[in-house]
Parts: C-alpha cells; sequence; structure tokens
C-alpha cells in the first residue's frame, strides 16, 4: 500500500501537466487564423452561365473550352483542307482551248430598184478570244485567219460573174499581223469586222441588177509557237436573191448562218 505523500506529490504532478498541456493548446488556438479567414481563400462558386477558368495542372493553364473548340478547328481542318496558295502559285488555263464568236446581219436594202445605186451586204465579226486567265494577248497566242469562198449573178450577166467557187482562199487582210482597219486587236481578244457583198465603193450601180449572191466562211486557229494542228470552224453562209423582172422593184430575200460560238480545240 502507498504512502498518502506519495500520493499527493503524484496528485501535484498531475496537476502540473494539465496546466503546462491547457496553455500549450491554447497557445496553438492563437496561431490559428480565425475560421472566416481560412474559408475567404476558397473559390467562390458561380452560379450563372459565366465559365469560370481554373488554372491548369502541371504548369498548363487556360479555358478548358477553348481547348476543346481549338481541338475540334483542329479537326475540321483536316478532314476539309484548304487549297494552298503560294508565291509560286500561277493561274491555270489551256491556251489549246481559246473561243470564237460569230455575229452576223443583213445590212442591205429590203428593195432592189434598177436605177439607184444601192448597197447589199451582210455585217459580219468573227471574234477569238484567249482563255481566261491567260496573261498575255490573244495575238501572241495565236495565228487567226478567215477564209471564203463566193459566187453572184446579175443581168445583164458581167465580167465578174462567177459561180460559187469550190475551195475556200485566204480573204485578203484576216491575218497575221491583224494591222487592217477592220480588225481590232486588242488583249483579251481579236476581232475581224467584215461587210461581205456589195457595198462602199462595190455598191451595185444604177442600170446594172444583182440576181443572187452566195459567200461562205470559214476560220483557222493555231498556235503561234508551231505546237499542235490547226482547227477549223463550221462553215457559214450567206445568201441573197432578188430575180430580175423586167425592170420593175423587187424585194431582197436574205438569210444567213445564225449567230454561234464555238469553243476551239486546237489539237
Amino acid at each position: 500500500m502507498k504512502s498518502s505523500h506519495h500520493d499527493s506529490e503524484k496528485n501535484v504532478t498531475r496537476a502540473a501537466a494539465h496546466e503546462t498541456s491547457v496553455g500549450v493548446a491554447n497557445n496553438m488556438r492563437a496561431a490559428l487564423p480565425a475560421p472566416q479567414q481560412v474559408f475567404s481563400a476558397c473559390p467562390v462558386v458561380q452560379r450563372s452561365s459565366e465559365v469560370v477558368s481554373m488554372p491548369g495542372l502541371g504548369g498548363g493553364g487556360g479555358d478548358p473550352g477553348k481547348r476543346k473548340e481549338k481541338k475540334e478547328d483542329k479537326k475540321d481542318k483536316e478532314e476539309r483542307p484548304e487549297k494552298r496558295v503560294t508565291r509560286g502559285s500561277k493561274i491555270q488555263f489551256d491556251v489549246n482551248r481559246p473561243q470564237l464568236a460569230f455575229q452576223s446581219a443583213y445590212a442591205g436594202v429590203a428593195t432592189q430598184q434598177l436605177n439607184a445605186l444601192q448597197n447589199i451586204s451582210f455585217d459580219q465579226n468573227a471574234t477569238l478570244s484567249r482563255p481566261a486567265g491567260a496573261p498575255q494577248s490573244t495575238a501572241s497566242y495565236y495565228n487567226f485567219r478567215q477564209r471564203v469562198r463566193d459566187g453572184y449573178g446579175g443581168t445583164p450577166v458581167g465580167q465578174n460573174d462567177h459561180a460559187l467557187g469550190g475551195a475556200f482562199v485566204q480573204d485578203g487582210p484576216f491575218r497575221p499581223n491583224y494591222g487592217n482597219e477592220n480588225i481590232i486587236n486588242a488583249p483579251a481578244a481579236i476581232n475581224f469586222h467584215d461587210n461581205p457583198g456589195f457595198s462602199g465603193d462595190r455598191r451595185i450601180g444604177a442600170g446594172t441588177w444583182l440576181d443572187w449572191y452566195e459567200v461562205r466562211f470559214e476560220w483557222t486557229v493555231s498556235r503561234q509557237d508551231g505546237v499542235g494542228g490547226t482547227w477549223t470552224s463550221p462553215e457559214v453562209t450567206h445568201r441573197i436573191d432578188s430575180a430580175y423582172n423586167a425592170g420593175a422593184d423587187v424585194a431582197v430575200a436574205h438569210a444567213s448562218t445564225a449567230d454561234a460560238t464555238w469553243d476551239v480545240v486546237i489539237p
């Protein structure tokens, strides 16, 4: 059985230890921040539709929504690749594929009279255009020519009357170097303007009569550099008929090939 003195000493020791532990606890509480300071450091939850950016892990960062958009954009570009345009790119065109347009109309009198100076003719345009995108002039690419054959007869029969010729021949100035006043040599196109028939200083004179007239044309296109062959257009025709009737006035019947546009393909 232990003595009361020993028990008293134990009690004193326990009391001191309790005071010490209470003091340490109080000191630790004093060192901690107030509860509201701890909670104020936490992010506030947004209840609107606004997207809140949070710092990324591992030193990353950025908006996860934007990162998702970038990934989708990249995927779309991979599925639909864009055309690449470089400084060395050139406009593509086929020099073997110009275009030829033909237009015509009757330009003479409606009625032929025996004792009058009269114009009985057609107005015609043939225009060769370079391909779209071609940087040089049409004349620098092509050898463009107009070919003709014709025939006519009158009353009384004149020395120049003749049957329609069987072969096409070069039609005067309508060829390179395109220097005639009836030729427009522009960068984008070459235009041949012609008045086949009897006009200007070749009008039907008083006291003479034109019974019939027929003229046919074709055009040829080849390359100036000599590459490939020669393309020949379809044939076009103009004709008038006004048979002599004992000196009476006679209507002029006229016909012409319809206007046309041809896609030239040089072989």
